[in-house]
């Protein structure tokens, strides 16, 4: 799916550039296209965001972003392969007006080492705050996991969303998944234009 205005590696997965004027990635058809507000997507190469985005390119433009680059089976989620640490990572803030982010794009413990994911996950992430508090981004969703709340024999049979995240005492390989939420609570009091909401899928 090349597009004007891009740099492409040698693989064929798109690199951030300043694309041309009308050169902007739009998915869907029908009346109004050009009316769509546009969202930002992280981590649309993995299957989950591939759902979501299938759901949300009725009514909006989505662009889809993720280091890990291109997917034969869905190569048409990514529109573009950037590391969030990245400068360049702005150029697609920069180029397109998103309502909202969905910050799919957190990084599992079987996908990379340690330091990795945190240095993905939390660092990255407060990237994308920044960015999109710059960009004047309306909503911001952001995938965390249920993990966060640690295994311990004297959970409560049912947890609420209030209870303490104790993951980080149970297994260092989840530090970086409970600073990652740490860190969106502290924009959400810090940034409340920013509307985060944290999931917790289980």
């Amino acid at each position: 799916m090349a597009q004007q205005g891009n740099t492409t590696t040698e693989s064929g997965r798109k690199q951030p550039a300043r694309r041309k004027s009308g050169a902007a990635p739009s998915r869907g058809t029908g009346i109004g296209m050009r009316k769509r507000r546009k969202i930002l997507v992280t981590g649309a190469a993995g299957a989950l965001a591939k759902h979501v985005i299938d759901k949300l390119k009725i009514d909006y433009k989505i662009v889809g972003v993720d280091f890990r680059g291109l997917r034969a089976t869905h190569p048409d989620t990514v529109d573009y392969e950037v590391d969030f640490n990245k400068r360049s990572f702005e150029d697609v803030f920069r180029e397109h007006e998103f309502c909202a982010v969905l910050h799919l794009g957190r990084i599992k413990i079987s996908e990379l080492d340690q330091g990795r994911r945190f240095s993905s996950n939390v660092i990255g992430t407060e990237r994308l705050f920044k960015l999109a508090l710059k960009y004047g981004v309306e909503q911001t969703l952001v995938l965390s996991t249920f993990h966060v709340y640690g295994a311990d024999a004297h959970n409560p049979s049912l947890i609420d969303e209030g209870y303490p995240l104790m993951a980080v005492g149970h297994g260092q390989q989840l530090v970086d998944a409970v600073e990652l939420e740490n860190l969106a609570n502290i924009y959400l009091y810090k940034h409340p234009e920013l509307n985060i909401t944290v999931l917790r899928p289980c």
